[in-house]
């Protein structure tokens, strides 16, 4: 939006006086035929760009898991479930059955990306 530099009622007026017309060009930076023609004109003294920010890009969307990975972490849970479940199956112990699903599942963690 540009700035409007008025005078008394908001529009550049002439006068008839030229002293006085000499002086409010100066402050106003009005040319001469804007004070002269004797008509209401808004006095602009710095355009000023006016343009819309220019759109971002969408940010992408997050990477999906590759079916790689997802087939070693399926069967990293399967193996800590086989582990846990016969752990507890033959020793009626639950830490036990605990330590025996995450070790087989860390175990799988590390072994399988190398077979895949």
């Amino acid at each position: 939006m540009s700035s409007v530099v008025t005078h008394s009622k908001g529009f550049g007026i002439a006068q008839d006086r030229p002293e006085r017309v000499d002086v409010r060009r100066r402050r106003a930076g009005v040319n001469a035929r804007q004070l002269t023609q004797g008509c209401l004109v808004p006095v602009l003294t710095q355009p000023q760009e006016s343009r819309m920010p220019e759109p971002t890009s969408p940010t992408p969307p997050p990477e999906r898991l590759s079916l790689r990975w997802a087939l070693i972490f399926l069967a990293a849970v399967v193996a800590g479930l086989l582990a846990g479940l016969l752990t507890y199956a033959q020793s009626r112990n639950w830490p036990a059955s605990i330590l025996a699903a995450l070790g087989a599942s860390g175990a799988a963690l590390v072994s399988l990306p190398l077979l895949l």
